[in-house]
């Protein structure tokens, strides 16, 4: 949880006693008669009220107002339902203590784009919304941000993603956190070559999303980047449905296979390689559902790594600790699931923006952008890794956490973490990237 405090000037000392007390109370009658001379006089320190921002759009000066576009009843409802329960939480949690910098709550506004036409609904929403809100603190799915990042770019609002495209790393406009899926799969691959002596015959199932598309990106990075991966096979699910790509796999020789799918794809993957026992080391990202089902756990704790941009979600660092907190609290019915800890780590860029902007006094478009620009990497306690915008390329997060499938280890999700891990190779992430500093 960003650390979120009532600000108040330095405290100072005072002397509390009956006769301060006695002294106050005259001085708020108007009838305070002098002191006799050999009586001292207490130190009064009148502590000014925090001047408050005036109204701008989105905050009427006593509440903030967030947008929120996400598909909530149509194909992706589950996960982004999860993600907005992240996000309620977190925003509970600082409604508390008083909102934000202690002063100012906030609400959500939120808008269901789950129809035949989420693009469409998406654009929509965002006419709707953006005169009504400060910023926009969830646009769930990548269709979705895709449908409104440029719009918020031209209007210069801001825009927190709930999902982390490569391809979006250095658009203004929009607040991620945590490591592009691109860069997820390189380090991913990365990790698992890491012993290789020679070249290894790597395979990757892919299918249409563009989560996928994106993981896809960094195997083929971590293909030019290593000598130890030789030329990658992809089978793709769509056309061979998951018995076709698992008997290609079983059969054109692989030796080791990155799932670059969507979660439903990747689970499916999963459940058949451990129903048709395969001896083959499998490799998947942040794009899977756990905890995995029963039948798949004794194939998946001997040859499943999940290599992720988060923890597991009974690590004791100080992140996760605060989100099972804020969970319990707020929302006590939702197992845990990674994507709730994404919506929940996904507003702190949010609240750092409206806090910094609201201490100095201007919580206007223009000023929550300029302040947006100059964000420098936000402790999240390790929930994920921040970006440094200040920083161009080097400040886009690369590491992930690379875990093994242990239910022994007492983590709801079943995960053991092995360590913590960055590519030596990440480098080769910059040319899919601008650098605004040229």
């Amino acid at each position: 949880m960003v650390d979120v405090r009532v600000s108040s000037l330095p405290a100072q000392p005072l002397r509390f006693s009956l006769l301060a007390c006695l002294v106050v109370v005259g001085l708020l009658a108007g009838a305070c008669s002098s002191p006799e001379p050999d009586v001292a006089v207490p130190l009064v320190v009148e502590v000014p009220r925090q001047p408050s921002p005036p109204r701008t759009a989105g905050f009427d000066t006593t509440t903030f107002r967030l947008g929120v576009i996400a598909d909530l009843t149509g194909p992706d409802a589950a996960a982004n339902r999860m993600v907005l329960a992240g996000v309620e939480a977190y925003w509970s949690t600082v409604n508390a203590l008083g909102g934000i910098d202690g002063r100012f709550p906030v609400e959500l506004v939120v808008r269901d784009v789950g129809g035949d036409a989420p693009a469409a609904d998406a654009v929509r929403a965002y006419s709707e919304l953006e005169p009504e809100v400060a910023m926009f603190a969830l646009v769930g799915g990548t269709a979705v941000v895709d449908a409104v990042r440029e719009l918020a770019s031209a209007d210069a609002i801001l825009v927190a993603p709930s999902t982390r495209q490569s391809t979006w790393a250095q658009i203004d406009a929009l607040l991620p956190m945590g490591a592009p899926y691109a860069a997820e799969a390189l380090s991913g691959v990365s990790w698992m070559s890491r012993d290789d002596a020679g070249p290894v015959q790597w395979c990757a199932t892919v299918d249409a999303s563009l989560v996928a598309q994106d993981e896809l990106v960094g195997v083929l990075l971590a293909e030019a980047a290593l000598d130890t991966i030789g030329p990658i096979a992809t089978f793709d699910v769509g056309q061979l449905g998951v018995d076709g790509a698992i008997e290609g796999v079983v059969t054109g020789g692989c030796e080791r296979v990155w799932l670059a799918n969507s979660a439903d794809n990747a689970n499916a993957l999963i459940d058949a390689f451990a129903a048709a026992g395969a001896a083959i080391e499998v490799g998947v990202g942040s794009e899977v559902s756990l905890p995995l089902p029963a039948a798949s756990l004794d194939w998946a704790s001997q040859w499943l790594v999940v290599a992720t941009d988060a923890p597991s979600w009974g690590d004791d660092a100080t992140g996760s600790v605060v989100l099972r907190a804020a969970v319990d609290d707020y929302a006590p019915d939702v197992r845990p699931n990674p994507w709730i800890r994404f919506g929940f780590v996904s507003q702190y860029p949010v609240d750092v923006v409206l806090r910094t902007a609201a201490i100095a006094v201007d919580v206007s478009r223009p000023a929550l952008w300029t302040t947006a620009s100059n964000l420098t990497p936000i402790n999240a306690g390790g929930l994920a890794g921040s970006f440094d915008r200040t920083a161009g390329l080097s400040g886009i997060p690369r590491e992930i956490s690379v875990h093994a499938i242990d239910l022994r280890a007492g983590d709801p999700l079943g995960l053991r973490l092995i360590e913590r891990y960055e590519a030596p190779v990440s480098g080769a992430l910059d040319d899919l990237w601008v650098d605004p500093a040229g």
